[in-house]
């Protein structure tokens, strides 16, 4: 996966719970976490992780 991508979902779960949609934005961080995991991101990783919304 390119390594935009964790921004790009990180970002998209920042929409969706603007909108009102907690699941969805749940869902997209946790595969921005996932990714940013994976990419030894552990930075971005645990900003994400602290995100009370995202557990």
């Amino acid at each position: 996966m390119p390594p935009w991508q964790a921004e790009v979902l990180e970002q998209l779960g920042e929409v969706q719970a603007a909108r009102g949609l907690p699941d969805q934005a749940r869902s997209a961080w946790r595969r921005a976490l996932d990714l940013f995991l994976s990419q030894q991101r552990t930075a971005d990783a645990e900003r994400v992780d602290r995100l009370p919304r995202a557990g």
